[in-house]
């Protein structure tokens, strides 16, 4: 997994002197780390992050300690130290709701473990016994990740029980841009999530300007404002139309949804998933509520 959590390593593993020799480190800063990983505060991706950061830092220590010792050396981590750690990663994934354990906590058992379990003269196997521990759990938290990508990637959803507005070219055009925004990858991507956007707001337009007329909504002195092309023109008309008492709420909902499908549309250098899935979002809600007002 690609992940950078807010570890910073100066704090983590502060100077203690400096000698002609070089720096000398005083070992794991276990304050500041806990106030880092178990804060109260923390969402469920900052938790993910942090516990992807721990896994590894815990797996190099002990692998150092169980092979070269440079780095366990170097940074002066003690055995109570490496105990604090392995307690730190077991209540983050307590509190992730996370099984996890080991059949060693620190240095001291991890010593006694392989030698009974046939790593004594092996730097290999010692290896393999902390990839039987740590692996199974990075696996885990990149299922996760994978869960939470797929939630975040999924364009909002209306809270009607049908998932379809009824108006079939409509309906299609929304399913087309779920598709292009399931695929979107780059600045292009997403730029052309604000064409599809567009598309769909000017066929909502057309559509409930052909309702309004339909229904006789519209008289003749109006139609001239509400000619094909005005689409924030021909919204706005139906919500006032639709709706009783005062709707200036919806109209400038209408307007601002428009101009964040067009914002995003020329937007070809700086826009974003993030920026994409808003104007795609947007545009889902408006005909989500235009449908209802047609109810």
């Amino acid at each position: 997994m690609n992940v950078q959590a807010n570890i910073d390593m100066d704090k983590l593993i502060p100077v203690a002197s400096v000698s002609w020799g070089g720096n000398e480190y005083g070992g794991v800063n276990l304050k500041y780390l806990r106030g880092v990983i178990l804060g109260s505060d923390k969402t469920d991706d900052e938790n993910l992050l942090n516990a992807v950061w721990l896994t590894g830092f815990c797996h190099k220590i002990f692998e150092s300690y169980g092979t070269d010792g440079d780095y366990v050396r170097k940074f002066s981590i003690t055995n109570e130290q490496s105990r604090a750690l392995m307690l730190l990663l077991i209540t983050l994934c307590r509190k992730m709701n996370i099984g996890f354990d080991s059949d060693f906590r620190d240095f001291d058992e991890f010593y006694s473990y392989w030698c009974g379990h046939g790593a004594k003269g092996s730097y290999s196997d010692r290896r393999s016994i902390l990839s039987d521990v740590f692996d199974p759990l990075l696996r885990e938290f990149e299922d996760r990740q994978i869960d939470q990508d797929v939630h975040n990637d999924s364009l909002v959803l209306p809270v009607s029980p049908s998932r379809k507005l009824g108006w079939s070219d409509i309906d299609d055009e929304i399913g087309h841009m779920r598709e292009d925004f399931k695929r979107a990858r780059d600045t292009l991507d997403y730029s052309n999530i604000g064409n599809d956007a567009e598309g769909i707001v000017e066929k909502l337009s057309s559509t409930v300007f052909d309702i309004a007329d339909s229904d006789g909504l519209i008289r003749d002195d109006e139609r001239a404002g509400l000619s094909e092309g005005k689409t924030k023109n021909r919204l706005q008309f139906f919500v006032e139309r639709k709706t009783d008492g005062d709707s200036k709420k919806l109209q400038e909902l209408c307007k601002v949804v428009v101009e964040l499908a067009q914002s995003m549309k020329h937007n070809r250098r700086t826009s974003t998933r993030k920026s994409a899935g808003i104007a795609a979002d947007s545009v889902i809600m408006l005909a989500n509520i235009l449908r209802r007002l047609d109810g």
